[in-house]
């Protein structure tokens, strides 16, 4: 706190010593002091509010873009989706796997699209309208989903664990949103795709 210096009017015709109000000055210097206190405990206060914000974005969990595919309602870590397309024009790869639906352009690159039903072990392809880029490796992949909802945060005490049929999955919420393990997601696009198609 900047150093207050305190100085009292000089009455005409006075010496320095006759104008001193000591009183005044008392008065002064403790308020100063009670000032010091007010900013000491302020301070105190607002660090104290910011690890208590810091606590709460914790507990508040991650960003999750959803998306559903058929009947069923997924989260994807928003921090793992580079950026949602609508469905682009996919040309098919002869003799690819079927979890690879085919690939697109995008930006001057060329993307694999991924059969996102097939790669969770959830049956045949569905109707897909969008795709998901993904970050990440491998690059350049994007999961193919039926329609994207707004993005929205997760408690991680809202995720339950819930054996669905894949490893990618990590768990389950009470709005019953299929929450997706993105590592386990990662290995299996790899285990899919294999080495990267040249040029891509």
């Amino acid at each position: 706190m900047k150093e207050e210096k305190f100085k009292l009017p000089e009455p005409e015709g006075q010496s320095p010593q006759e104008q001193v109000d000591w009183s005044a000055l008392f008065d002064a210097m403790g308020d100063m002091v009670e000032d010091e206190k007010v900013a000491d405990v302020l301070s105190i206060r607002a660090r104290a509010l910011a690890e208590a914000e810091e606590d709460v974005a914790a507990e508040a969990g991650d960003v999750y873009t959803l998306f559903s595919l058929g009947s069923e309602r997924y989260a994807l870590s928003a921090a793992a989706a580079r950026e949602v397309i609508e469905l682009p024009t996919i040309m098919p790869v002869p003799k690819a796997p079927d979890v690879i639906a085919g690939l697109f352009h995008r930006r001057g690159g060329i993307y694999v699209a991924l059969d996102t039903k097939r790669l969770l072990g959830l049956g045949e392809d569905g109707r897909y309208g969008n795709a998901v880029v993904l970050t990440g490796e491998p690059a350049r992949v994007a999961l193919l989903v039926d329609d994207v909802e707004a993005a929205r945060t997760i408690p991680p005490a809202e995720i339950y664990p819930g054996d669905v049929g894949s490893r990618a999955i990590a768990g389950i919420t009470p709005g019953r949103y299929i929450v997706l393990d993105v590592e386990e997601l990662r290995a299996a696009i790899r285990g899919a795709v294999g080495t990267e198609p040249r040029g891509v």
